[in-house]
């Protein structure tokens, strides 16, 4: 959530111990003096970015994270019980809003992927190798073909609402959602 930052660094007194990552803000942000309430996630993606421009950075989500929508559930919310199709789609909507600013012109050297489904980690499953993007290609098959023919789009992110609000939805299991007549 857009307060993930602002409730949690205070808890694990990242300012105060020091372990802020000072070395993250550009050139032209008061390192003396963080201001926590006006971090995001997005934010610190977009200072690193900037900080380090020889360097490549990448967030990878999916568009109805399950764990996230647990997180939200539980920490956001204070309800403890089973994950919903409800709970995802509002995480979902929740997440956007967050990161549409971020989404709308990161730095260059920062890369947004947001694939379809519904689970957590992107990189040791193989969900992403067989979701097709459209074209008969798999997610990560063409994410991979844009990197390696610097044919990524000009804003530097890959979001499944591009193909459709429904190829968002592969492999998301909704059933909760769904009424049997």
């Amino acid at each position: 959530s857009d307060d993930f930052l602002v409730e949690s660094f205070p808890t694990w007194r990242v300012v105060e111990s020091q372990r802020f990552p000072i070395h993250v803000l550009p050139a032209g942000v008061n390192r003396s003096n963080v201001n926590i309430s006006a971090l995001s996630l997005p934010l610190l993606y977009n200072y690193t970015a900037v900080t380090h421009p020889s360097h490549v950075f990448g967030q990878v989500s999916s568009a109805y994270d399950w764990n996230q929508a647990f997180f939200f559930l539980t920490q956001k919310l204070d309800e403890g019980r089973t994950i919903e199709s409800k709970d995802k789609v509002e995480w979902n909507v929740r997440m956007r809003q967050v990161y549409e600013p971020f989404f709308s012109n990161p730095p260059p050297n920062l890369y947004v992927f947001l694939g379809p489904g519904d689970y957590h980690c992107n990189v040791p499953g193989n969900n992403h190798y067989y979701v097709e993007t459209g074209d008969t290609s798999p997610f990560y098959v063409t994410l991979y073909k844009m990197l390696v023919n610097d044919t990524f789009p000009a804003d530097n992110v890959i979001d499944c609402l591009d193909i459709s609000a429904g190829y968002c939805r592969l492999g998301v299991d909704l059933r909760d959602d769904i009424a049997l007549i």
